[in-house]
């Protein structure tokens, strides 16, 4: 039994000098919040997302990008010399040809589905034949020549593919991820600033257990030092002082328990707003406020409209189903046949010099052009019509779903009302059983200085008054956490506790 104790005694003294070796800094919750904000991992991580989602919405926009293609070549041939068994027949001579060409063009896409192609060709036409003059010699015949051309061409859906295609598609697509990114983020700042408030709320409530333990502590020793008094001079039972000492054994116990409550609180908090936990190593923390029990005009239709329209959870299955129109508008464009408008100009020439050739096109000698429909139907549709298919269950299943998260919500709005209620009773009921508690105990020990009590029933009080202090602590905190969590499910924890964050 002695041995219990000093060692009870022993592990006290360390843990308050390692409480007093700790640097101490005064925090309100504000500070926290701040520095959660800004250096929280989770959070930080988060943030990378919406950038994430801003690069792919500008690479969406890549459809609508011309691409220019060129290309330089020759080709060449020979033309063989064609024998005859008929040594009167006229023989061809050999000859051979080559040309150079040179092309080059811009073709894309416009953001209402018109295709186009602007291209331009310039080629170089070389011939040589061999032949015999009126003296039967051989000689060579040379022609060289140049043509060129450009030309605009189009082509213009207009039932699939008209209202919108792939790449308008992937656009709109992207857009909405962009706002599901930003509503993610800004779940990830409204959970964290949930946690934070709680635990900043939990570590006001651990200090306050300290100083309920320690005061305890102090009234079980006082009692004893009475009680040896009393025993010394006979007025009392051995027995009763040590149940004494058993009583200050015990509440030396619960200090330390309740010190190490508040240093694992400190750790949470330290978790919750720094990168760096091992810099912070020897550091403790001081909360600035005080739980208070501030009344709460509660609203439940007020509470569930915030919720149904600024919850991110809600808001983000908002633009999931927005999504799903849009994806069943395009299934539904790929049931139509294509009919696309086609249509080009151009120009050309042909003369035997680079310049001539080049001035038919800038005086638009030779011009050409185009114009027609054409249809492309096909006979089963099956793909599309699949496609459609799994949209429109997609949208019922989501639709499903909303209504699934829109009934969580509201009773989770509900639930946090009724705690918020009941804690806020609890509150006053408890700071009167405290009170009740100390009157009780004061009478007690008066009684027993006066002979007509036991020291059983004054420790018994005193464990009741710490047992009314733990609740009334309990209270508090609880009313206060509930008020956060209300604030979280209503999505409105960041303008109650005046939070500004922009989230990019």
């Amino acid at each position: 039994m002695l041995s219990r104790l000093s060692a009870s005694l022993w592990v006290a003294a360390l843990t308050t000098t390692v409480a007093t070796a700790a640097e101490l800094k005064s925090v309100s919750l504000d500070d926290c919040l701040r520095q959660a904000i800004e250096k929280n991992l989770s959070l930080r991580i988060s943030r990378y997302d919406p950038q994430l989602a801003q690069i792919n919405l500008h690479s969406a926009y890549s459809g609508y990008d011309p691409t220019f293609n060129s290309s330089v070549g020759q080709t060449f041939s020979t033309i063989p010399r064609q024998t005859s068994t008929n040594l009167g027949a006229f023989t061809p001579q050999a000859g051979e040809t080559w040309r150079d060409s040179y092309s080059m063009g811009l073709n894309g896409l416009t953001p209402y589905g018109l295709q186009y192609g602007l291209n331009g060709n310039l080629a170089r036409n070389n011939s040589k034949q061999f032949a015999f003059d009126a003296n039967n010699n051989p000689i060579s015949l040379v022609n060289s020549g140049y043509n060129d051309s450009a030309a605009l061409s189009l082509r213009q859906p207009v039932l699939k593919n008209f209202w919108i295609d792939g790449t308008r598609l992937n656009i709109a697509l992207a857009k909405e991820s962009l706002k599901q990114s930003v509503e993610s983020v800004r779940d990830e700042i409204l959970g964290l600033t949930r946690n934070v408030a709680v635990g900043y709320y939990g570590l006001i409530a651990t200090k306050d257990a300290i100083r309920v333990q320690e005061s305890a502590l102090n009234l079980a020793e006082r009692s004893l030092a009475e009680n040896k008094k009393r025993v010394e001079v006979g007025a009392m039972a051995p027995l009763e002082e040590k149940q004494a000492e058993a009583q200050v054994a015990a509440r030396k116990a619960d200090l330390i328990l309740a010190r190490q409550n508040f240093d694992r609180a400190v750790n949470g908090m330290k978790r919750l707003i720094s990168d760096d936990f091992g810099g912070l190593d020897g550091t403790s923390y001081e909360p600035t406020a005080v739980l208070e029990a501030i009344p709460e005009a509660f609203s439940r239709q007020d509470s569930w409209h915030k919720a149904l329209s600024q919850r991110p959870a809600i808001i983000t299955q908002k633009i999931d189903l927005a999504k799903r129109h849009i994806s069943l508008r395009y299934a539904k464009n790929q049931l139509y046949p294509e009919l696309d408008l086609t249509g080009s100009f151009g120009l050309s020439g042909n003369q035997r010099a680079v310049g001539a050739v080049l001035g038919d096109l800038s005086d638009r000698r030779n011009p050409n052009f185009s114009f027609g429909i054409e249809l492309s139907v096909p006979l089963t549709r099956r793909l599309a019509k699949d496609r459609l298919k799994t949209e429109r269950l997609g949208i019922e299943s989501a639709l499903l779903n909303y209504k699934d998260l829109e009934q969580s919500i509201m009773r989770e709005v509900d639930d946090y009302i009724l705690v918020s209620r009941s804690s806020f009773e609890r509150v006053g009921a408890t700071k009167a059983a405290q009170a009740f508690a100390e009157a009780a105990l004061d009478a007690e020990q008066k009684k027993l200085e006066n002979g007509k009590s036991t020291s059983f029933q004054v420790l018994s009080l005193q464990r009741d008054l710490v047992n009314a202090q733990r609740d009334s602590i309990s209270a508090l905190t609880d009313y206060n956490i509930a008020l956060v969590n209300l604030a979280w499910a209503e999505g409105s924890l960041l303008e109650k506790l005046k939070v500004n964050v922009t989230v990019r």
